[in-house]
């Protein structure tokens, strides 16, 4: 029931509870009428509670699974963030590991070959 609806039960109930406590016939019926009444009051705001609980409850799960959601997120694109600079170093490490072969490539090479590329480095020795 929405919250005004309450409120006009509780209100009619209060009403009626005074009325037969107050009434000078209610005796035992006055009595049990007001003991209903707040029965009655105790249900409906009991019922209010539950469903405001309920809607907390509702709202904490979706915060939590968007967390946690949006942590996934995170976590991934932090993955594949390491995994972009792994690649970056990896290729530059190959790139290190071809001029360091080349390097040695030329330097292990015969006298004659060596002459010939200090000679065609230097020309002027």
């Amino acid at each position: 029931m929405p919250l005004l609806v309450n409120v006009i039960c509780g209100a009619a109930i209060l009403a009626m509870m005074l009325v037969a406590m107050m009434h000078p016939d209610a005796g035992l019926a006055g009595i049990v009428v007001a003991f209903l009444g707040m029965l009655g009051l105790f249900i409906i705001f009991r019922s209010e509670a539950l469903r405001e609980e309920k809607s907390v409850s509702e709202v904490k799960k979706r915060i939590r699974k968007s967390r946690r959601k949006h942590r996934r997120q995170m976590k991934e694109e932090e993955r594949e963030r390491q995994k972009r600079e792994e690649e970056e170093l990896r290729a530059k490490i190959e790139e290190e590991k071809k001029r360091i072969e080349e390097i040695f490539r030329k330097a292990s090479g015969t006298k004659e070959d060596g002459l010939k590329n200090s000679e065609a480095e230097y020309p002027d020795l």
